[in-house]
């Protein structure tokens, strides 16, 4: 088991107005973050995004971030480790979360099955992927729009982020691997 911490949303009920209509990549980089570092970095959405002025970003006129968007914010951060950006194919995606990386994966959330968080927007989206397994070999996952972190299986996040992107899929991980926790007393 590796550090998760808490998850946030973007609808966090602090959370402003520009976050919860277009914060999925500054809180999927908060959340993982978050991980990464152990919890010695804990940010919102809004804390991540007031990194980057929006003259500053990729495209000022779409509402939400790109990877190199998310890449300047870690640049500014203090202690935050390196953010690599990334389009490989998912087989890539795949060894970064086995080599126990942090992951910011964007794909269209449209490919979420149901009436669940994840399912109740369509459109372009950021999540982010922690390496621990769940049950049925399902990927634990940080979808902002949902309240805490759950579960997904592989197969419908590939379709996530292949139908984005096609096969070389656009992600980022952070330079460390989250480092494990002691076994917890039960």
């Amino acid at each position: 088991m590796r550090y998760r911490g808490r998850h946030r949303s973007q609808y966090a009920a602090r959370a402003s107005t520009v976050v919860r209509r277009s914060g999925c990549t500054p809180t999927s980089l908060a959340n993982a973050l978050r991980c990464a570092t152990g919890g010695a970095i804990d940010l919102s959405g809004d804390q991540v995004r007031a990194t980057v002025a929006e003259d500053e970003q990729t495209n000022p006129a779409t509402p939400g971030w790109s990877l190199a968007d998310a890449r300047l914010a870690a640049k500014r951060i203090p202690g935050a480790p390196a953010l690599l950006v990334r389009r490989e194919a998912w087989a890539e995606v795949v060894r970064a979360r086995q080599a126990g990386l942090a992951i910011v994966l964007q794909g269209d959330s449209d490919q979420f099955p149901g009436t669940g968080c994840s399912g109740v927007f369509e459109g372009n989206h950021c999540i982010a992927v922690h390496p621990d397994d769940g049950p049925g070999g399902s990927w634990l996952i940080g979808d902002p729009i949902c309240p805490d972190w759950r579960l997904e299986q592989p197969a419908i996040l590939r379709a996530y982020a292949e139908k984005l992107s096609g096969v070389n899929v656009r992600f980022a991980t952070f330079a460390v691997p989250i480092p494990p926790i002691a076994d917890p007393i039960v």
